[in-house]
Order: structure tokens, then sequence, then C-alpha cells
């Protein structure tokens, strides 16, 4: 047999191809100008994990519209998307490889509502002149509040005491609320504003289940019906929009 016939060809691995992405200064050029649908197709190739250069090329837009298509996951086939608040902790971890400054920046640019609806999945946002007033009135019972408040994950901000609802991507989170702080500070404000209104319904003693229920519901609806539109301008239709034409065509 000929010695070329037996070496095997071996295409190149993920970091490979980012890597040689990244050398050419061409190619780089070309990244910015990639259409959104293009860069999700090429991240994905890479893995979300090992994109974190490759994302710090992106544009803010092209950010926005790759987040339409890679953050939101249906839970079965035929149901609309929904938003996957995991992933997007996943997305500001990567991005972090590229430093707190770049992804605080990226944020505060995304839109407020998309902002506030993932980070309030992961985070209760509590008034502290509103905490205080609450553990003056709780007499004997303050000490159990002050120790579960004490356990938990948390950092102060503001005039507000920010608290993981989990472990899990608590120091990503962190970054760039603290990076929100420093360099957009109105921005952050805004958002832990409306973060803190949300979180003041899911802790309230007698609230009701609708009052918390409706609030985070209205607002996750929001950011999902301004991504269809954005998405509706280039062609998509929602999976329920699509199968409601089906069995109207079929009728």
């Amino acid at each position: 047999m000929h010695e070329l016939e037996r070496v095997r060809f071996h295409p190149p691995s993920s970091r490979q191809l980012l890597a040689r992405v990244l050398d050419e200064r061409e190619l780089v050029m070309a990244i910015q100008h990639l259409p959104p649908r293009a860069l999700t197709k090429l991240i994905e190739h890479v893995g979300l994990e090992d994109a974190g250069e490759l994302i710090a090329l992106a544009t803010t837009e092209q950010l926005e519209k790759v987040f339409d298509e890679d953050l939101w996951r249906s839970p079965r086939p035929g149901e609309d998307e929904v938003f996957d608040a995991a992933r997007f902790v996943l997305w500001l971890e990567v991005m972090l490889e590229a430093g707190a400054a770049f992804t605080a920046r990226r944020v505060a640019e995304l839109p407020e509502d998309l902002a506030v609806d993932a980070l309030h999945r992961q985070i209760l946002v509590v008034d502290m002149d509103a905490l205080g007033a609450e553990i003056a009135v709780l007499g004997e019972d303050a000490d159990q509040l002050e120790k579960v408040l004490g356990g938990s994950l948390h950092h102060e901000l503001d005039t507000y005491r920010v608290i993981a609802r989990s472990h899990d991507g608590w120091d990503a989170i962190l970054a760039v609320l603290v990076a929100l702080d420093e360099q957009h500070h109105d921005v952050l404000v805004r958002i832990l504003e409306r973060c803190c209104a949300l979180s003041s319904l899911d802790v309230e003693d007698h609230g009701g289940l609708y009052d918390v229920l409706s609030s985070a519901e209205t607002l996750a609806t929001d950011v999902a019906a301004d991504r269809e539109q954005r998405r509706a301008g280039e062609g998509f239709i929602a999976p329920s929009s699509a199968a409601a034409v089906s069995r109207h065509a079929a009728k």
C-alpha cells in the first residue's frame, strides 16, 4: 500500500478551527458582518464553552439576535420555546472570559426587559430599608430571619441586598452586577429596582399566588413577545402559530 494511503485525514478540532479564524484578520472582519443565524451556527459548531474569543468579536446587535436563537428551548415538540435561564448564566460565564467590563457593557445594551427577566430568575433583590423595617417588627423571630440571610449568598449594591436563588452561576452574576455598578450605575439601579418589585411579590406572606405569578409571567410574556416580533421580521413563525395555521388549513 502506498505510504500516503495509510495517512488518515483528521478534521481540525473546534479549538483549532477557532484559532485559525482568529489568526486571520479578514476572517475576524467577516465574523462581525455575519448574519446572526450564521454566527449562531458557528458558535454551535465550536461549542459555547470554547467560543469566548469568538463571542468577544460579535456586536451587541448580533448577540441579541443570537440570544433569540440560543436562549430559548421548546420543552416538547410543537410547543413554543421558553427562556432558558441556566443557559443565560452559561453565556455570562463565557462572556466573562473577555472581561467583566465587556460583559457588563453587553448586558447594559440588551433590552432591559430581557436583562430583568433573566436576572430575576437567578436572584432575589430586597430593599435594605424595607428589610430593616421587617426585621424590627419580627421580634423574637428576627433571629431566625437574620440567620437565614447570613447563611445565603448575597451582596449589597446601592440600597439593595442581592440574594442568590441558587449557588450555580452566582460568581458570574455577581461579577456582572459589580461591573454594572462601576460602569453603568444608572442601568444597574433600574434593573435592581424592577427585580426588587418582582422579588417583593415572591416573598410576601399573604400576597397570594396570583400576584406572584402574574407579575413574573407578564414580564416573561413581554420578553417572549418582543423576541417573536423580531423573528417575525425575518420570516419565522412560532410553533403554536404554525400549528394553528395547520389546523385551520386542515378543516
